[in-house]
């Protein structure tokens, strides 16, 4: 992803935390400007920029987003409920309101004039991201980047990151801590791998030439700065689906903000970074994104040392998540000052932190979270006047119920097509766009195309690098396809033509609602799906797998889920009316089953505050920590430690059941701690000596690298309570619920191999938290 050069460069800009040297006293005030925007004016707006004299615009294709505008709102109840600030000094553009002047000017008015050393100001903006072309730039590729306002298609200029860094150095200049947040990207790239069909937070460039050679000063990381970014310079920034709110966000902005309710206001910035980077890999759509941080304040808070508001707010303390009392109406309906981002769901119970003397304490279930940082809970038992709670009241987790979650999400494009008519159609087309000098793709996930043509809602669809969609119709020539590459003016092109799956294999997939495997969700399109059902012309054969988005080779790494699976080939059949659709749909529905099941365990999240004070960590031969993402090769042995947390060293611990076990590429399950019962896995062990640095855990070495190879996720489980039955951590693929009579945690596990999802998740004790390490396993090299 091209960078946003307010400073020190960084990928696709999502988080750029700058934070000027300010006076060692608290913050005097704390100022926001939040920017969202969804609508860029496409129906009442020229199609392109008016073309400036000797000079032509690129930009013609526009999109509207429709995470930006909850992005905002959902930051400024953050910041008011969580990071004390006042509801008057927070202002928020959206929409049409966020023209490039307003932008301009409330930086300034809200932003600039009012600053006084020690204040924290904030300047938050979702939206589109672009370049523009400036041909006096020292850049070496003569672009800027910008950021796009509601009125730029009308003509506004983009507001360019040179003319930010000048605004900031104002701010800056005046001792006050600075921190600035872009949700967009920046780069026209598509990424790696078959092409997302989220929405990417960019647009192609601007190419009427600003000509500005004018100086800006030092980059303001240089200057205190902290530096967080979406993603690295090779992958897209998405928007993502949130099913808790039934809304749509920037994907790291959604993680961002679970984070942010989670580690607490006073929580070192580089932590909230670390736990905001994990979460990434729970959202899959946008889960090939690695986010960034650069620069100093990474052991500071976000915004700054200062005392938030009061001691009876929100926070998390000694392994504890405690939410205070916002208000309590008249209905004996209770608002607390924790949601979803603080790791609330409907269900979870609470119980008063400081019940009066010789009472006993008041307990709440909470009855909605769909607001990051507010829920609504009831009274359990019956409510009496002296009892109700008062505002500030703290209340700590005790009870805990996963928020509700859809399962894998896949599109399976759809025609009405035979396959004799669908399969020489592909022919047709790979015979044109070879002839014409074009490279003809077999799989997006080894060789990223830079353009693909696939089949949705009845038309043929040619996708560019810019993200520009040309209609082809439902029955293009071979010459019709041959002439849009060449439109692009790109030679060669690399085509991927994703063949649909004719209506008999469709129908022959048994995922979805009224199906017994509705544990699958399909979508109507590839909008929000984790994975596509993608066809491919292998000689003359149609060819079938499933493939993860903007996920391709090279990349697997930042992705927990695998690229894709094995291609399968549409088997011959057996007579004239049977064409192998059936068994075909039967391979594919088992695979996408088992890639349900690691999808529901890489998205189980633990209780809030219930963190284990070790680190799972592998071991070389030499008993060397392997860094997370390393390749393994096949053969190499690996042995399991625990690894403690710095700041846990010399404070006492209590001692966990602790269980170890790996999901692989194929959704298989293999318990590796312990192995015989619940025996030698209770740690830390008793030690005068305080907690040890690490801990080995069974026999080293533990485990051998072999088939099959992929993507291998190790997942750590620690609880107060033993699990009676382990072997509910390991089974070969997916299966049904087990039986009855289980604890609520063993009942949790089991439903993670689940192919429905009929039953509602445990209400269960908040004393158990799960970790997850993901590694590639690669096959032994071919011989020389």
């Amino acid at each position: 992803m091209i960078r946003l050069r307010i400073g020190l460069a960084v990928a696709c800009l999502l988080l750029l935390g700058c934070m000027a040297t300010a006076p060692a006293a608290a913050a005097q005030t704390r100022r926001a400007l939040l920017v969202g925007i969804d609508d860029y004016d496409a129906v009442h707006a020229p199609s392109c920029p008016a073309t400036p004299p000797g000079g032509t615009p690129c930009r013609c294709d526009w999109r509207d987003l429709r995470g930006s505008v909850n992005d905002a709102k959902a930051m400024q109840q953050m910041l008011t409920a969580r990071y004390g600030f006042r509801p008057q000094d927070v202002k928020v553009l959206t929409d049409r309101e966020a023209t490039r002047e307003k932008i301009l000017a409330a930086i300034r008015s809200q932003l600039i004039e009012p600053a006084r050393p020690g204040d924290e100001v904030f300047f938050f903006y979702a939206g589109h991201g672009s370049q523009v072309k400036n041909s006096l730039s020292d850049e070496p590729d003569k672009l800027d980047e910008t950021i796009v306002p509601a009125d730029a298609r009308r003509g506004a200029p983009d507001i360019r990151d040179k003319e930010l860094r000048r605004l900031f150095d104002e701010i800056l200049d005046r001792k006050a801590r600075l921190t600035v947040i872009f949700d967009s990207c920046h780069s026209g790239s598509a990424g790696r791998g078959y092409p997302p069909g989220g929405r990417a937070r960019r647009l192609p460039q601007d190419c009427r030439d600003v000509a500005d050679r004018s100086p800006t000063g030092p980059p303001p990381e240089q200057r205190g700065a902290l530096v967080l970014s979406a993603s690295q310079d090779d992958q897209l920034a998405l928007e993502a689906y949130d099913p808790t709110t039934k809304a749509h966000h920037g994907a790291f902005t959604l993680a961002l903000l679970e984070a942010m309710g989670r580690e607490g206001p006073q929580a070192p910035a580089g932590e909230v970074f670390l736990r905001a980077k994990a979460r990434m890999q729970t959202i899959t759509t946008g889960s090939s994104q690695e986010p960034v941080l650069a620069g100093a304040r990474q052991s500071e808070p976000l915004f700054g040392s200062g005392a938030i508001r009061s001691s009876r707010e929100a926070v998390h303390t000694r392994g504890e998540a405690v939410v205070a009392v916002a208000q309590v109406d008249p209905a004996g309906i209770v608002y607390l000052q924790g949601g979803w981002a603080s790791g609330l769901g409907e269900g979870s119970e609470l119980e008063e932190l400081a019940p009066a003397k010789n009472g006993s304490p008041l307990r709440l279930r909470v009855t909605a979270a769909k607001e990051p940082v507010r829920s609504e809970a009831r009274i359990l038992g019956p409510a009496r006047a002296a009892a109700l709670p008062k505002t500030g009241d703290l209340f700590r987790l005790v009870r805990w119920t996963l928020a509700s979650k859809p399962g894998l999400r896949v599109w399976i494009p759809e025609t009405g097509e035979p396959w004799k008519a669908l399969r020489d159609r592909a022919v047709a087309f790979r015979g044109a766009v070879r002839t014409a000098g074009h490279a003809w793709v077999t799989d997006p996930v080894a060789e990223t195309p830079t353009h693909v043509l696939s089949w949705e809602h009845g038309a043929w669809m040619l996708h560019d690098p810019a993200g520009r969609t040309t209609d082809l119709g439902a029955a293009p020539s071979p010459a019709a396809l041959v002439n849009a590459l060449a439109s692009e003016k790109r030679r060669p092109a690399r085509l991927f033509v994703h063949l649909p799956a004719a209506q008999d294999l469709a129908q022959s997939i048994h995922l979805g609602q009224g199906t017994e495997n509705d544990a699958v969700e399909k979508t109507a399109g590839p909008e929000d799906a984790d994975y596509y059902l993608i066809g491919r012309l292998n000689g003359e054969t149609p060819e079938f797998a499933w493939v993860h988005p903007a996920v391709g080779t090279g990349s697997s790494a930042h992705s927990s889920l695998p690229a894709r699976t094995d291609w399968f080939p549409l088997p011959p059949g057996e007579g004239a009316a049977k064409d192998g659709s059936a068994e075909l749909g039967g391979t594919l529905e088992d695979k996408a089953l088992r890639l349900a099941k690691i999808h529901a365990w890489l998205t189980l999240d633990s209780p809030p505050g219930e963190e284990f004070p070790y680190h799972l960590a592998l071991l070389d031969s030499e008993k060397r920590k392997v860094a997370p993402k390393s390749p393994l090769p096949a053969g190499a042995t690996y042995g399991l430690a625990l690894e403690a947390q710095p700041k846990q060293l010399g404070k006492s611990v209590t001692s966990r059941y602790v269980y170890v076990f790996a999901i692989n590429s194929t959704g298989a399950s293999i318990l590796m701690l312990p192995r015989n019962g619940n025996v030698e896995n209770h740690f830390p062990l008793p030690s005068g000596t305080g907690p040890l640095a690490e801990i080995l855990l069974g026999t080293q070495p533990s485990f051998r690298i072999a088939e099959p190879f992929g993507t291998d996720t190790y997942f750590l489980l620690t609880t107060n309570e033993a699990v009676p039955d382990p072997w509910v951590l390991e089974y070969p693929g997916v299966r049904k619920r087990g039986p009855q009579g289980r604890t609520p945690l063993e009942e949790l596990l089991s439903q993670r191999g689940s192919t429905s999802r009929r039953s509602p998740p445990p209400s269960l004790p908040a004393t158990w938290s799960l970790e997850k390490l993901t590694f590639e396993s690669t096959p032994p090299r071919p011989a020389p």
